[in-house]
């Protein structure tokens, strides 16, 4: 079947009934799951520059991608209707890709397949997605043994393993030296496991259930976290998931990462710990649960969830938040408004947090990065007229040309009426002085700051000339 007619079946499949919103929305959403399936579009997806940073796609990446995706659908005269709803929920889909193909081709080779099996929440559903590509006879049996490791399908390990030839094993033989093996902890347990070794190597790092189980949460494996859990002894799980909560998630855990899933493997361990254990209150890696909530297609229950967990919220954890929503702000997600996320959430803050956000240096970086992302402009020596017009548009004068210009400028004239930062903490934190050469903030050091503290100014008091 040609593309053409594949989304042309898709189409009329869905569009049946003429009267309902949310079949239009499902129609919708299931052409761009087509389209994002097709080889093009996701080699546009993988070939990404950022590859394991905080965002899916800069600007311009995403501009080609959706204009791909809508000439495509027009060229198979897609209704004007359903355009509109797939490009705006592209994004959401795109990226769940971009992350799948992250994850799957660092671990286990595999690149680009069409077989992705969708959650009703339009999220990828990893392991029945895998379960079909653990099957799919056209894929390398050693891409397909490495992925039923990782994902701890003990039969299919084990029927794979019989199907494999001898050279194809000698690619995962551990030689029964673990330290110069160069396998996946994972795959290496299942190598040891299904060889059957001698009993002196069933004692070894390789089969030892609660190092597996550490190495599952570092990494954000929630299968194998799940499978290696079960493993434990019941008198041992209490304790692994309170040091999974205290080391191994605070020392690896990176809240605008894309990859690792530790948020998702955190909420698996919350729905594991026994009612009367209450020590994981005091953990401040309990943010790890808040930050699942600001992931797609979850957001519009965040701020339900922080109101109803609020009294497991240390004020480091609202910075942490904070933190996170802005990252989002400006790293180009284009899953949910996360501009007015983060000013619903900082209304919401404890007192506490607001004034260490002022007066530390997040505040700090918080408002230079906005402007330096959006209004670059205004750090520039020259640049008379595009600053003219910005002035204009900031004290109302003018009105912005699109939506996003007017979007940026209300936050930021939000930044600075709620004293996110102060012209005070910009003099502090943008001497070089106070900090070391490789300080996160050195990228401010030594910019032209008077026009932007004159904005401030005028912002913060508008009665005076």
């Amino acid at each position: 079947m040609s593309r053409k007619a594949m989304f042309q079946k898709t189409i009329n499949k869905f569009m049946k009934s003429v009267d309902l919103q949310d079949l239009q929305y499902l129609a919708a959403v299931r052409v761009a799951i087509s389209v994002c399936g097709t080889e093009d579009v996701q080699n546009m997806i993988r070939n990404t520059d950022n590859y394991l940073t905080t965002v899916g796609f800069s600007e311009n990446q995403w501009r080609r991608l959706r204009d791909k995706v809508k000439r495509m659908l027009n060229q198979i005269d897609v209704p004007h209707l359903i355009i509109d709803i797939v490009l705006e929920n592209l994004w959401p889909i795109c990226f769940e890709i971009h992350k799948w193909i992250i994850y799957h081709e660092m671990n286990t080779g595999i690149e680009w397949i069409t077989c992705f099996c969708w959650t009703p929440q339009v999220t990828i559903d990893y392991e029945r997605t895998a379960e079909i590509l653990v099957k799919n006879g056209a894929l390398d049996i050693r891409k397909r043994f490495t992925l039923a490791c990782f994902y701890c399908f003990e039969s299919e390990v084990r029927s794979l393993w019989k199907h494999m030839c001898l050279s194809e094993r000698r690619f995962f033989y551990a030689r029964r030296n673990y330290k110069n093996s160069d396998q996946s902890p994972i795959v290496l347990y299942w190598n040891y496991y299904i060889q059957e070794m001698p009993t002196d190597y069933r004692r070894s790092l390789a089969l030892d259930h609660t190092r597996l189980f550490k190495y599952a949460v570092e990494e954000g494996y929630l299968s194998a976290t799940k499978f290696f859990l079960g493993k434990l002894k019941c008198d041992q799980r209490e304790r692994m998931i309170y040091d999974s909560f205290n080391y191994q998630f605070l020392f690896r855990y990176c809240p605008h990462g894309i990859v690792k899933d530790q948020a998702a493997v955190a909420c698996f361990l919350i729905s594991r710990i026994p009612f009367n254990f209450r020590e994981i209150d005091h953990s401040s890696t309990l943010g790890l649960v808040f930050h699942y909530f600001l992931r797609w297609p979850r957001q519009k229950h965040f701020m339900t969830v922080v109101n109803l967990l609020r009294r497991y919220l240390h004020e480091g954890t609202f910075e942490d938040l904070l933190e996170g929503i802005f990252y989002k702000t400006i790293g180009d997600f284009k899953d949910y408004d996360y501009q007015e996320l983060f000013m619903e959430f900082w209304h919401q803050c404890p007192e506490g947090s607001k004034t260490f956000v002022r007066t530390q240096k997040l505040g700090y970086k918080i408002l230079m990065k906005f402007v330096k992302k959006n209004f670059g402009f205004v750090f520039e020596e020259n640049s008379f007229a595009i600053k003219a017009k910005f002035r204009a548009i900031v004290f109302q004068r003018e009105i912005a040309e699109d939506v996003a210009e007017k979007q940026n400028v209300e936050f930021f004239k939000f930044l600075v009426r709620e004293s996110i930062a102060t012209n005070a903490s910009i003099d502090t934190f943008s001497n070089p002085v106070n900090f070391t050469p490789h300080s996160d903030v050195r990228e401010f050091f030594n910019l032209p700051l008077e026009e932007l503290k004159d904005l401030i100014d005028g912002i913060r008091r508008p009665n005076q000339p």
